[in-house]
């Protein structure tokens, strides 16, 4: 990790410094020198922790236990939106091929954020490491929400105009969604069937997207 500094003395040019070099230059503080490195790698450490946490699962059916007894009928969305089995079939279809061109990336992601943990766990990763994985990181989560923001752009534009109109009152809904589970743990509002207080649906306290109450994704 290479640092810059400044000196106060006029016609002293900064000096790079790296965070593996031992100071001598009279007037600098080892001690103050060194602790302030090590404070930037844990630093670094800390944050390539948080973005080596898996990612967010995206929009498709509920995951888990009860997902495999019984698939969604889905007649509730085939009935608001006016879809028809064909379209259902076509959308079905289109998901499935996104699925799977995002799986891959999917899977090299995991391996990546596993890596690394194991890594500063270890106390093997350096700045520089930890540097290089962290963008190869960043850089699959945004490949991966490209992939997954274009199967939704091509899946919106197979809907007819009035479903479109319908389907941007369902996202404004989903936007209220924490609201309304907050307002329902407070009893302001009544839960849909099945559902009890708290958002909790089904037996052990599963939420709709399957266990521990994760939201549905791929």
């Amino acid at each position: 990790m290479v640092l810059l500094s400044f000196n106060p003395r006029r016609g002293q040019k900064a000096r790079k410094w790296n965070c593996g070099e031992k100071v001598t230059r009279q007037g600098e503080n080892d001690m103050n020198y060194t602790t302030f490195c090590k404070t930037l790698v844990i630093a670094s450490m800390t944050a390539a922790l948080a973005l080596a946490q898996p990612p967010g699962r995206g929009f498709g059916p509920p995951s888990g236990q009860g997902s495999a007894a019984a698939a969604p009928t889905l007649d509730n969305a085939k009935q608001y939106l006016g879809l028809s089995d064909t379209d259902v079939a076509n959308l079905e279809s289109l998901r499935k091929a996104s699925m799977e061109e995002i799986q891959p990336l999917a899977k090299q992601l995991h391996e990546q954020q596993q890596a690394l943990q194991q890594a500063i766990r270890n106390g093997g990763a350096t700045a520089s490491t930890i540097g290089t994985a962290t963008l190869a990181i960043e850089t699959l989560k945004k490949q991966i929400e490209a992939k997954g923001a274009a199967a939704k752009a091509k899946a919106v534009a197979s809907l007819t105009p009035a479903q479109q109109a319908k389907l941007k009152t369902l996202e404004a809904v989903v936007a209220l969604a924490p609201t309304v589970r907050e307002a329902n743990i407070l009893g302001l509002v009544t839960p849909p069937e099945g559902m009890g207080r708290g958002g909790d649906r089904g037996p052990g306290g599963r939420g709709p997207g399957g266990p521990g109450g994760r939201g549905p994704g791929f």
